[in-house]
């Protein structure tokens, strides 16, 4: 339970789980959502393992299907299969192993049902093999630093499930650099901001398929300490002298060793670091962001949109040409991760059809030449993109309308999403999964870009077409 800067209280309930099949886990998570009934829920995932996830769901659920009806025949034209090819390696390996991620498809699923925004909090997984690289050479001689990390580890596995004062004055007088957008404690030293940690060995013994992650970590520990004892239990030749013994320590061979060692031991600290430690602070600041977007939508300060859009390149065109420049309007938007400030320039890289053919209508409306045009750029604080296909599943017969808004008088938040809404049919074929829906949480207001420089170019695996475009933030009042 935390209070935020305005004094408003919230509360976060940290549910642990393991993604691999065997756990009761995605029942522990539907349990949760469905009796606390959350703003939103914050997955551990980025947006490209929450597809694979979803895929892997869609495609098991499929199979299932057809085992039932003992059929020979392809599999149906919903399945997921091979719409987001080529797979990159998170995607492969999230979407490999059967029945891997139910934990994330309840909590998605339990989400949408009430209604709860979800957030993709984790940080990207392509991006991690790289931090991981950089860090091992990132001064490995520092002991603090791998004292630090090992004993974070050794904290969460010792944990004996305790509640936590949170807001003590020796919290709020640290110096430690606080991101303004987290939802800082208030000056008040009343006991009523608190946590209670979660018991690692009670974890386990009211789910004992939570080991399972564990199996092959634990089995290599006791291989290992298997093999130390056994080494400590051949003698080492005839030792006369304590001399002897002590040069047979610095022998080549014990130096190796010992170099083996300390390299282990690095390596394990610095993947705590990145895989543990930097990823619980990502986590940590996407849950109060998560909660801080709740709050903006309740008061007006964001806005939740919801709307439909095709990820196939030809369906996309033809809606709009259906659809046509007159019918569109407004201003063009892109949404950004980021704010763009006046006067600065950023590069766009785009491949998503519904982005490209924003740009080709720009084009379009400034005389055929992409440059000098202008759009909107809003922020995009949260955004869930999911397959239409897996929400008809889940939802059944009570699936929303994901053809619309849920905001009006937002102009073009962009020009496909207005084609799907302007002529749903345009898309693809019915039961084809290239269709998606978008739930975004953005800031009511844009900034005026225009567009300085562009290349036209193919992505080097697939070939398809991609865009690389400047913009540049104007100044208000600036003509566009």
């Amino acid at each position: 339970r935390r209070i935020d800067r305005r004094g408003v209280a919230r509360e976060f309930y940290v549910v642990g789980t393991v993604h691999t099949p065997g756990s009761a886990s995605a029942d522990e998570v539907r349990s949760v959502i469905e009796r606390v009934k959350p703003d939103a829920v914050v997955l551990e995932l980025d947006q490209e393992r929450f597809d694979g996830v979803l895929a892997t769901f869609m495609r098991d659920e499929d199979e299932d299907a057809m085992r039932r009806t003992r059929s020979s025949s392809p599999s149906p034209s919903s399945s997921t299969a091979g719409t987001f090819a080529p797979l990159s390696l998170p995607y492969a390996i999230v979407s490999s192993a059967r029945g891997y991620g139910a934990d994330f498809v309840a909590g998605a699923a339990a989400a949408e049902a009430i209604g709860a925004l979800v957030v993709l909090g984790d940080a990207k997984a392509r991006s991690l093999p790289d931090e991981l690289r950089a860090r091992m050479t990132d001064d490995p001689a520092d002991p603090r630093r791998l004292v630090r990390s090992l004993g974070y580890v050794a904290r969460a596995f010792g944990s004996r499930g305790e509640t936590r004062v949170l807001n003590s004055v020796e919290q709020n007088n640290t110096n430690e650099k606080r991101d303004e957008t987290l939802l800082e404690p208030t000056a008040s030293n009343d006991d009523d901001e608190s946590a209670r940690t979660v018991s690692f060995v009670a974890a386990l013994a009211e789910d004992p398929g939570k080991l399972s992650p564990l199996a092959g970590p634990l089995a290599l520990l006791a291989l290992g300490a298997a093999a130390f004892v056994r080494d400590l239990a051949v003698p080492r030749g005839v030792h006369v002298e304590p001399i002897v013994h002590v040069a047979s320590a610095w022998r080549p061979s014990g130096v190796v060793d010992l170099a083996l060692a300390l390299v282990a031991a690095i390596a394990t600290g610095r993947a705590a670091e990145v895989l543990l430690e930097d990823r619980d602070g990502v986590l940590a600041r996407s849950a109060a962001r998560a909660s801080a977007c709740c709050d903006g939508v309740r008061t007006g300060r964001l806005r939740r949109v919801s709307y439909g859009f095709t990820a196939d390149s030809a369906a996309t065109a033809r809606a709009a040409k259906e659809a046509g420049p007159a019918r569109l309007g407004g201003t063009p938007c892109f949404t950004l991760r980021a704010p763009l400030a006046a006067g600065e320039t950023r590069r766009l890289n785009l491949f998503e059809p519904r982005w490209l053919s924003l740009m080709d209508g720009l084009a379009t409306e400034n005389g055929g030449e992409l440059v000098g045009a202008t759009l909107g750029c809003m922020l995009g604080v949260s955004r869930r993109y999911v397959s239409e296909d897996w929400l008809r599943r889940t939802a059944g017969n009570k699936r929303r309308n994901l053809g619309g808004s849920n905001e009006s008088g937002e102009g073009r938040l962009n020009s496909n999403a207005e084609v799907a809404r302007s002529n749903p049919a345009a898309g693809a074929p019915s039961g084809v999964a290239h269709r998606r829906s978008a739930d975004i949480v953005i800031e009511p207001w844009m900034r005026l870009a225009r567009v300085i420089r562009c290349e036209e170019g193919a992505r080097a695996v697939t070939g398809a077409r991609k865009l690389e475009v400047w913009i540049r933030g104007l100044h208000e009042g600036e003509p566009g």
